[in-house]
């Protein structure tokens, strides 16, 4: 592959290496183009109906990439929509997976970590893969980096960050145990 477009929410938070918005996750050329008007108030919604796709369809005619995908998984309800007019293959989000994953894993077996574990539901998982909603595992209400995602705060302590991962990770693998 020589190059990925990437749809950006519309955030100037820091992305680190593994970030999908992160240039030095990727061995091969990223564009990046951030969505206006595509914020993380807007975007991140229990009820997808009310996203504007109108910027990511703009989006994505400005795109120049062999591949688009999304930095944000609360747009996978649409992923046939803004396939459908793609001149290149189109992943709106790494929950795309889970149509695979389903015939390998069991709902406890996996964690699906987001930024919004209330807003992030069955509508937003691949058909037949609603029983997963179970492995849906949010950042603390308190959490450095729900704060720095949420307010869109421009420096982010990466030990924090990491921390607050870790704890998601932890206390639910103790559910699933």
């Amino acid at each position: 592959m020589k190059r990925i477009t990437l749809l950006q929410l519309d955030t100037h938070f820091p992305r680190i290496p593994g970030d999908v918005g992160s240039f030095d996750t990727f061995k091969c050329e990223l564009e990046i183009i951030r969505v206006p008007n595509a914020t993380v108030k807007q975007v991140v919604n229990a009820d997808p109906n009310q996203i504007d796709l109108d910027p990511f369809f703009d989006a994505i005619d400005k795109a120049t990439g062999d591949l688009i995908t999304t930095s944000c998984g609360f747009l996978s309800p649409f992923q046939n929509e803004l396939e459908g007019i793609c001149d290149v293959p189109f992943i709106s989000s790494s929950l795309r997976q889970l149509e695979h994953l389903k015939n390998i894993y069991t709902p406890p077996e996996l964690q699906i970590i987001t930024f919004d574990a209330a807003k992030l539901g069955p509508t937003h998982l691949p058909i037949g893969c609603e029983a997963f909603n179970t492995s849906v595992c949010g950042l603390n209400s308190d959490a450095h980096l729900k704060s720095i995602i949420e307010n869109n705060i421009t420096h982010i302590d990466i030990s924090k960050a990491s921390a607050d991962i870790c704890a998601v990770v932890r206390a639910n693998k103790k559910k699933s145990d």
